[in-house]
């Protein structure tokens, strides 16, 4: 439990309880599961087990195959037929599905210990690509041709060609035929799957349901962000029973206000003008507003703009209406006309006075959770995730060249 460094470097004992220890244990042993079931799988020719093997193998790894096999039986227990053959439908492809992965194991596993071995030498040895990643559309970028598959995916030909070869002179010929001509074949079987796979269309009914939905989300900014509150919108509202909204707003409020009056803009639920003008009146409100370092207080009261106690400044709600300023500016700045221009330059007028410095703690490398006016100090927590929700917060301070990259 002791030699643990935290992050202000000093060594401390292990605040995790053993079984938070054993579950950091056990993931990392799940890692190697795939290494360990492929080696069994190789080891099929000269254990001889045949069948047992392969079955055993197969109940253990692929749980929605035996699930499937198992339904049969439950149909003899069935009430509801009906039930029985919807289940069997989607057992049936999740059975398909598992088959898949025990025929492409060869190739998974390939994937793991290339991912494995770049980031243990990355971390201990290199130093270097610490932030290499792929983009989704270079996830999904697929072969043109069969033999592309076949490239890619070559260790299948390699577990292929050696459990062939172990049904010549091994112990389990048929198994071994079978598993071997499974594990080459599996790279057609994924080129003809990939071609059976249509784009994603959305039809007309789900284009209706999209834009109710949309138009409800509108409706709420366009009658609570009225011109009475500065075009801000208010933090929630009860339906049922109905209330009146909280009369408060925050800098997350507002940045979202800005963003529906684009999207709204966007789908035609008002004209460019109407966007422009709301968002005119709000930045107007904005500019009024009494702020510290340039960033907005975490609350206002709507009717005279007073800053809630305690008086306190969020770094994630400042992150989060920042971002929303540069995509407004960003937005407005093509082409809308004079009047979207100027707005677009007060919206880059707000963002560049919001200063994110005083926030950051340069030691650590780490964003405080934020400022506590009241007490006349920062708060004593960080954000230490990537996970958090003070990333956006990160990326917009590197972008805007007030913190080093360092910190992501």
């Amino acid at each position: 439990r002791a030699g643990l460094r935290d992050a202000a470097g000093v060594m401390r004992n292990s605040p995790l309880s053993a079984l938070s220890r054993y579950k950091i244990w056990d993931n990392l042993r799940r890692t190697l599961v795939p290494l360990g079931a492929l080696l069994c799988l190789l080891a099929l020719p000269a254990l001889g087990w045949g069948w047992y093997a392969a079955l055993a193998f197969i109940a253990m790894l692929e749980a929605p195959v035996m699930d499937a096999l198992l339904l049969p039986a439950q149909l003899l227990f069935s009430r509801r037929p009906v039930r029985f053959w919807g289940a069997l439908r989607d057992r049936g492809r999740s059975a398909a599905r598992a088959g898949l992965e025990l025929l492409t194991l060869p190739y998974a596993v390939w994937r793991a210990l290339d991912a494995q071995i770049r980031t243990l030498h990355r971390v201990f040895a290199s130093h270097k690509h610490m932030l290499e990643w792929q983009t989704a559309a270079q996830i999904k970028a697929r072969p043109k041709h069969l033999y592309g598959y076949y490239q890619a995916m070559w260790p299948q030909l390699l577990a292929g060609l050696l459990l062939l070869t172990g049904a010549l002179w091994g112990r389990a010929p048929l198994t071994c035929a079978l598993l071997g001509a499974g594990c080459i074949a599996a790279p057609l079987i994924v080129a003809w799957a990939d071609q059976g796979e249509q784009p994603e269309t959305l039809t007309a009914g789900d284009k209706k349901l999209l834009l109710d939905i949309a138009r409800r989300t509108w409706a709420y900014f366009e009658t609570f962000a009225d011109l009475e509150n500065g075009c801000l919108p208010p933090d929630n509202f009860q339906q049922a029973p109905i209330k009146p909204p909280v009369a408060n707003t925050s800098p997350t409020n507002i940045g979202m206000g800005m963003l529906a009056s684009l999207c709204a803009k966007d789908l035609g639920f008002i004209s460019g003008e109407a966007m422009t003008l709301r968002l005119s009146r709000m930045l107007d409100t904005i500019e009024r507003m009494e702020k510290w370092q340039g960033h907005l207080y975490n609350w206002y009261r709507l009717d005279g703009l007073t800053v809630l106690t305690p008086r306190y400044v969020s770094t994630v709600d400042s992150g989060n209406l920042a971002a929303c300023l540069l995509l407004c500016a960003a937005a407005l700045e093509e082409g809308e006309g004079p009047e979207a221009a100027q707005t677009a330059r007060r919206c880059r007028a707000l963002l560049d006075a919001m200063d994110f410095r005083p926030l950051y703690d340069s030691g650590r490398r780490l964003f405080h959770i934020g400022y506590d006016e009241s007490a006349g100090q920062l708060s004593r927590s960080w954000y230490d995730l990537m996970a958090s929700e003070a990333r956006l917060t990160s990326l917009v301070a590197i972008a805007l060249g007030q913190v080093e990259s360092a910190h992501w």
